[in-house]
């Protein structure tokens, strides 16, 4: 439950100091403290960070620095542009990641919060942070405009080959262990035997078509070459002789637009979203950097100092 990645971006773990504790980082309006980070450093390590490394120290420190920056950037984003999250949304949110994550309930989730220092408080802060990046990404899908027919004939023109379904072939086949053995089951045949009981059914997609990769092995290139109703073989391969009978054959083609129209949309719209993101992501990131300032000792690189060779001290105390 710790450390969800959602969405547009990483969404990080929300937390509050108290007031006469150490700021730290203050985006926007909001202050981070340095028992904020302390503690989140503990949920990260697991519960503790007793006896760790003094680099693995510093790297929890910067992960929850990270978190709890990133996680205040996309609530601060979606109260900017009136997204409201509400408390019983939060609270729904963090009923359904509970009774998913601990199914044995109340008392298996208790063990889970003792052990890892998380308390409910923080779960509702992540579970908040989650759905202010929920918010804004619908807000960008409806912000987007619908996909014309028009897009979708020209996709269907231009990409026309994603639509093609390959030649397929129904055939009969069996093996050996020797051209021989291929031999003699091709007299049984010729003598009125079934090859249908002495071999099996199979499906074959010719290659160039059928997105798979390599060239294609003797015993295939002979499958696609050969004629319907007619016994060949024996073709090796590897260590082993095949006979096979080609039953039906399918001609490739291409499925139609009316079939495919919906796909179509979906996909237009889905590279449209794609794109969007992209564009809201490296404008948010350039807005909240600009108000993310960091202490000296405290610069990770969301912070407007992350950078300066010096960064100089910071007053970050009530604005």
């Amino acid at each position: 439950m710790v450390c969800c990645a959602v969405c547009l971006f990483v969404l990080g773990l929300l937390a509050c100091g108290s007031a006469s504790d150490t700021p730290v980082v203050r985006v926007g309006d909001t202050v981070i403290s340095g028992a904020a980070i302390n503690h989140w450093m503990v949920v990260l390590a697991g519960g503790s960070v007793d006896g760790s490394s003094s680099e693995r120290r510093a790297a929890l420190r910067q992960q929850a620095l990270d978190f709890l920056i990133a996680s205040d950037w996309t609530i601060g984003e979606a109260a900017d542009q009136g997204l409201r999250v509400s408390p019983r949304e939060v609270t729904q949110r963090v009923t359904a990641k509970e009774r998913a994550a601990f199914p044995s309930g109340e008392a298996e989730l208790h063990e889970f919060q003792h052990a890892t220092g998380q308390s409910a408080a923080d779960t509702s802060f992540e579970a908040k942070a989650e759905l202010a990046a929920s918010e804004i990404r619908e807000a960008l899908a409806r912000r987007q405009p619908a996909i014309t027919p028009a897009q979708i004939a020209g996709y269907y023109t231009h990409h026309g080959q994603l639509f093609v379904i390959p030649e397929r072939r129904q055939l009969l086949i069996t093996n050996r262990k020797s051209v021989a053995a291929i031999a003699r089951l091709k007299q049984e045949v010729a003598s009125g035997r079934s090859f249908a009981n002495m071999s099996q059914s199979d499906t074959a997609d010719r290659p160039s078509t059928r997105g798979g990769s390599g060239e294609a092995t003797a015993l295939e290139r002979a499958i696609y070459s050969a004629k319907a109703k007619v016994l060949t073989g024996p073709i090796r391969k590897g260590v082993d002789y095949f006979a096979f009978e080609v039953l039906r054959i399918t001609p490739s083609y291409r499925r139609p637009l009316s079939q495919v129209r919906d796909t179509i949309a979906k996909r237009l719209a889905g590279e449209r979203e794609r794109r969007a993101i992209a564009q809201f992501t490296k404008s948010w990131q350039s807005r909240w950097t600009a108000r993310t300032d960091c202490a000296k000792g405290s610069v990770v690189f969301r912070c407007r100092q992350y950078g300066e060779s010096a960064p100089h001290e910071v007053q970050l105390g009530p604005p």
